[in-house]
């Protein structure tokens, strides 16, 4: 599956709450890291941490949409789009870029980025 593919699906899994089939994608030792100014170290280390994580803040929060957008290759991983919206006062949303890095057919990590622009030149030239 390619990188932007994988992701997409990830993404799916994860909306749908198909929590089973969205660790699935993962690999055992998949790392998370926040925006790479805040943080050089990973926030999650692995597919158990994400469980963990995703266990304790999974619930029901009408006050709260979420959509990912597609996900576009980049280089050997994929770029999307992480859209949060709160309705209640003050009503806010907030946009984060992923850069998503696939190896094995499996996400081995995944990246914040405050601008898409940043992720795309992460996965292209820096990493």
């Amino acid at each position: 599956m390619d990188p932007a593919a994988l992701a997409n699906t990830a993404a799916q899994r994860f909306l749908a709450g198909a929590d089973a089939s969205f660790f699935d994608c993962f690999e055992p030792d998949v790392a998370i890291y926040w925006e790479p100014a805040l943080a050089q170290r990973p926030i999650l280390g692995s597919r158990d941490a994400l469980k963990e994580w995703l266990e304790r803040t999974r619930e029901p929060r009408s006050q709260i949409t979420l959509t990912v957008t597609d996900a576009q290759q980049c280089g050997d991983g994929a770029v999307c789009e992480l859209i949060i919206e709160q309705d209640v006062v003050p009503q806010e949303v907030w946009r984060i870029a992923l850069a998503v890095c696939v190896s094995a057919e499996k996400i081995r990590e995944v990246r914040a980025f405050w601008a898409r622009e940043s992720a795309v030149e992460w996965l292209v030239n820096l990493r």
